[in-house]
């Protein structure tokens, strides 16, 4: 762990101690990455509408509610990953972390093109299955 994160937030030991303080280390993170998420999707919209029309205004902003979803959704596969990492950690039983760091890291990875490729090809039902304004899809 590095000096300065050692220094804003000592020995972190989420294994022992009291369990309100180590599910808000645990969830501190995943909050912030969601925060993160809606301020990137802000500050597209924000320069969208500082350079572009209203339409281009509107499409950014329509498809924020789907990728918001998207990466929701990693994110509690990842949360899910890490509780298992983390519950092999606290029993001590480091022959299987390598192989679920490499499993959670393959498995993200396929998953991403997979996204992606479907992405493609959904993301126009998709925008008019929340009533999207035809003029915007493009």
């Amino acid at each position: 762990m590095s000096n300065t994160i050692k220094k804003f937030f000592g020995d972190i030991d989420i294994l022992n101690g009291p369990i309100l303080k180590n599910v808000l280390l645990f969830a501190l993170p995943i909050a912030l990455s969601g925060i993160l998420q809606l301020l990137f999707n802000s500050a597209d919209v924000a320069v969208i509408g500082l350079y572009e029309n209203s339409i281009s205004q509107a499409a950014v902003n329509s498809n924020g509610a789907i990728v918001n979803l998207i990466v929701q959704l990693f994110i509690g596969l990842s949360t899910g990953a890490t509780v298992l990492i983390a519950k092999n950690i606290g029993g001590g039983n480091t022959d299987d972390i390598k192989s679920m760091v490499f499993t959670s890291l393959f498995i993200a990875i396929i998953s991403g093109f997979i996204v992606m490729f479907i992405g493609v090809g959904l993301a126009k039902p998709l925008l008019q299955l929340i009533d999207t304004p035809e003029n915007v899809i493009p």
